[in-house]
């Protein structure tokens, strides 16, 4: 079972690496040309994500209830695998999709 926490919690540790860098990318690729910001390293893209998502969860933990009811703690780790999971596969789409828009803006006159 330790083993398993520790998945979870480098899971965690994953998921933020992965949020951070899909974040500095997209950044470097329409933020930075457009406004003439400068590009950012991986800590402070990190920092940066990490204070929207924290104002964003504020905000949507105000509005709406929790509704999810996990009884057991297999459903608890299940729900947190899946989550985790979705959440950097949700980061690596975005980032295809990041990635494509910028190539087609580098070959559109």
């Amino acid at each position: 079972m330790k083993f398993l926490y520790a998945g979870i919690f480098l899971g965690m540790i994953l998921y933020l690496l992965v949020g951070a860098f899909v974040f500095i990318q997209l950044w470097s690729w329409f933020v930075a040309p457009i406004f003439g910001c400068p590009n950012l390293n991986l800590l402070q893209g990190l920092g940066i994500l990490l204070t929207i998502t924290f104002l964003a969860q504020r905000e949507r933990v105000a509005s709406q209830p929790q509704s999810t009811s996990l009884e057991t703690k297999e459903e608890r780790i299940a729900y947190s695998i899946l989550t985790l999971t979705t959440g950097i596969l949700t980061m690596l789409i975005s980032l295809l999709i990041g990635w494509f828009t910028h190539w087609l803006l580098g070959i559109l006159p």
